[in-house]
Parts: C-alpha cells; structure tokens; sequence
C-alpha cells in the first residue's frame, strides 16, 4: 500500500535551498505529566549540510527524554542539504523517494504517524502527545539478532490486532551513533553524532499489504544483511503498520 500524498497550501511550501527556521522560543514546550496510550512514529527529514537540521535532532532529543520509547524517531537524510552514500554521506535513494513522494522541499521537515501532513519541528510535541492519546488497536512485537559473524540480522515481527484491518507492514533498519560532518548555523561540524539515521528498508520501499484478522496473531521473518559500512552493534528495527489514515502501531528495537 503506498500511501496517499498530502495536500498542502502553498503557504507551507518553502524555496528548495532554504532550509526551515523557527523560533527559538518555539522549538520545545513540555506539556507536563501524561501517561501514552501508544508509540508514535516522527519521519524526520534532514540533511548534513542542512545548518537548522541540529535544531530539530535536539528537538526529538528532548521529546524521547520526556516520552522515552513512546517516540520513534526516523532521521532520513534526502533532498537538497543531503549528502548521498556515494559521496560519503548518509542519503539513500530510498530516503530520496519518500522525500520525493512527499513533496517535501524544505528542511528540516517531518511527518508524525504519516497523518501530520509536513510539519517543522516546533509542532511535533504537539502532534505527538495527540497521538500518543490515541487507543491502540494492534500490538506489535520485534525480535532481531545477529548471526555469528554479523553479517546478517534475523528478525521477527508479530502483530496481534484487535479489530480486522487491511494495512501495509512496513520495515526499517536505523543506525546510531554515526560520526560524520553536520552543518550547524555557521559551523560545520566534523564529529557530529548522528543517531535514528535511516539506513535501509527491510521489506521494500512502502512494506507490504497484509490483511490483519481481529484476534489472529500475524508474524512475519526477514533477513537483513548487513551492509559492510554500518556498524552492526549499532542497528535498530523499526517497525510499523500503517494505511492511509496513517499509522496504527509502531514499534522500536535493538538488533542484539
């Protein structure tokens, strides 16, 4: 199932070269004690040469320290501040088509559980506590493990739906704690840590449709191989489902 693009007004489309900048004052607010019904998934585009990007990564930073596992962030590095893997960056022709499929030509950008429309980081706090609010309709389950010479991840997802649905399974694998340059303002930074970063999909572009029966737990085997320039001891899946109203269950673990 690929999802339906979002249609915006022009009034929040931004020049390509520019990247987005908020007000300082309005990049955080803590909205104070809640209790999550369920994880929410931030689809957050940037760029190594994007010099408001850094902004929006503590952003996401401070919301997984407030929410913890109940966020999920996916930095997916496209468009015009991104710097591909053949040039020694961490842009990918994946993460390029679901920029492309957006329509997204400012950065940074994110989409929330692909119902947000696109948004800049001074609303996904917002966003997010409203989805986080939302009964959860479907539990998800991820277990993955390295074979013996890293080079391949096994990996397991299990869905136990409450209500039938027709949706698309999607799989990601991410990796943390890359040092590699990063603009910020009118620095560049040669040893920035970039954490959440978008390597591959596990299953394809945009998943793959499954129809989920009420009360039938679905599970689903995958074998990743692990690409020689990511660091295996540093990966995560993410999974989730989704339709076009957007996602219904997300998930996050570490490949062990």
């Amino acid at each position: 199932m690929k999802p339906l693009k979002f249609i915006y007004i022009a009034a929040l489309a931004a020049s390509f070269t520019a990247c987005s900048d908020v007000s300082e004052d309005d990049r955080y607010i803590d909205t104070g004690v809640f209790t999550p019904a369920r994880a929410v998934l931030i689809e957050d585009f940037t760029g190594q040469r994007c010099v408001n990007c850094p902004d929006a990564h503590e952003i996401i930073e401070k919301l997984q320290e407030q929410y913890g596992d109940y966020v999920i962030p996916v930095s997916i590095h496209a468009g015009g501040f991104a710097i591909s893997a053949e040039r020694g960056g961490l842009g990918t022709a994946t993460g390029e088509e679901y920029n492309n499929h957006w329509g997204i030509n400012s950065w940074p950008a994110g989409i929330v559980d692909r119902n947000s429309g696109i948004t800049t980081y001074d609303q996904w706090a917002a966003i997010a506590r409203t989805d986080m609010s939302k009964p959860a309709t479907m539990a998800l389950d991820i277990v993955a493990s390295l074979t013996d010479d890293n080079k391949k991840a096994d990996i397991t997802v299990t869905v136990n739906p409450e209500v039938t649905a027709k949706a698309s399974l999607q799989v990601w694998v991410l990796e943390s704690g890359i040092v590699a340059r990063q603009n910020k303002g009118e620095e560049t930074i040669r040893e920035y840590v970039h954490n959440n970063v978008f390597r591959a999909a596990v299953n394809g572009t945009w998943g793959q449709e499954i129809s989920y029966v009420a009360e039938e737990t679905d599970e689903r085997t995958f074998t990743l191989d692990i690409d020689e320039n990511w660091n295996a001891e540093n990966l995560d899946i993410v999974a989730f489902v989704y339709d076009n109203s957007g996602v219904i269950v997300v998930n996050r673990a570490h490949v062990e």
